[in-house]
């Protein structure tokens, strides 16, 4: 996703604005990783600012041959 800069100044927040939720640019790396993905966020020459996350398609491997991050799931598989 690219994002132009816009054509007026930003108004920046207003009062009663939901707060930020506190994961942003962080939280969606994390869960682009643990996917074994890849992600960059940047700012563009002009102002906008750039997105980029690059997912990987039907999974091939077994989940023992596939590297990155592991996520730890109780036994029942973390369902009531």
């Amino acid at each position: 996703m690219r994002n132009r800069a816009p054509d007026w100044p930003a108004a920046g927040r207003v009062p009663g604005d939901l707060p930020p939720s506190g994961t942003g640019l962080l939280g969606l790396r994390q869960r682009v990783d643990l996917v074994g993905g890849v992600f960059s966020a940047q700012p563009t020459g002009d102002g906008g600012f750039e997105l980029l996350a690059v997912l990987p398609g039907k999974d091939t491997a077994p989940p023992s041959d596939r590297g990155g991050p592991r996520l730890a799931v109780p036994a029942g598989g973390g369902r009531a």
